[in-house]
């Protein structure tokens, strides 16, 4: 199958083909160049380009370090704001169980007092 034209159409990469298109989906995809194109949320979120560094430039090779890097931070962050997701759910959980034993310490008094009334 060969690709005529890639196009963002509401923010999803739309691939159109000889006779069909469709939806680049989430995963890892790899050109006949050799680069890695990682997409999540219908975005490309990584380009891997393959080097041999034997064979690069040294414009190529700073090129491709400063893109490591880039990625390398854009995960650092992405993982930062996981644990801060994560912790923010930790807190609601731990909230929703307090008001839990809250809620059953009132039935249990109620009912003991209920039942300190009838005896």
């Amino acid at each position: 199958m060969k690709i005529k034209n890639v196009e963002l159409v509401e923010g999803k990469i739309l691939l159109k083909c000889e006779d069909s298109e469709f939806y680049l989906k989430d995963g890892v995809y790899q050109r006949d160049n050799g680069e890695t194109i990682t997409v999540r949320n219908n975005q490309i979120v990584d380009v891997l380009i393959h080097l041999d560094p034997a064979n690069a430039s040294k414009r190529q090779l700073k090129s491709y370090l400063e893109d490591m890097e880039n990625q390398l931070q854009r995960v650092g962050n992405d993982a930062q704001l996981a644990n801060i997701d994560l912790q923010n759910m930790l807190q609601k959980q731990q909230q929703a169980i307090q008001m839990m034993s809250n809620i059953s310490k009132s039935l249990h008094d109620t009912a003991k007092t209920i039942i300190q009334k009838i005896g």
